[in-house]
């Protein structure tokens, strides 16, 4: 592979049951409009199914036009698609 080139991911399973987590931007939210969100996908598992995190980051641009997006929770391997509960139970 060359350097620079990523190797496309799988996709998680679309069959799988889906629990959406809507995470806000720390601070006062007051005044700021929500343009959107950052949608990412980690798998996880509960004893006996799998099922998959959906993480919404919103994000919401004040009256100066600064946009600020909420961050992600952190990661047991960085940029996995997997949570804590998979890789304790792995």
């Amino acid at each position: 592979m060359r350097k620079g080139k990523r190797k496309e991911r799988v996709p998680l399973p679309e069959d799988l049951p889906v629990e959406v987590i809507e995470l806000d931007p720390e601070g006062d939210l007051h005044g700021m409009v929500k343009i959107g969100s950052v949608v990412r996908r980690v798998l996880t598992f509960v004893p006996a199914h799998f099922k998959v995190l959906e993480f919404h980051r919103n994000r919401y641009r004040d009256a100066d036009g600064k946009i600020v997006t909420a961050p992600l929770p952190d990661e047991v391997v960085g940029k996995s698609r997997v949570s804590t509960d998979l890789m304790s139970h792995v």
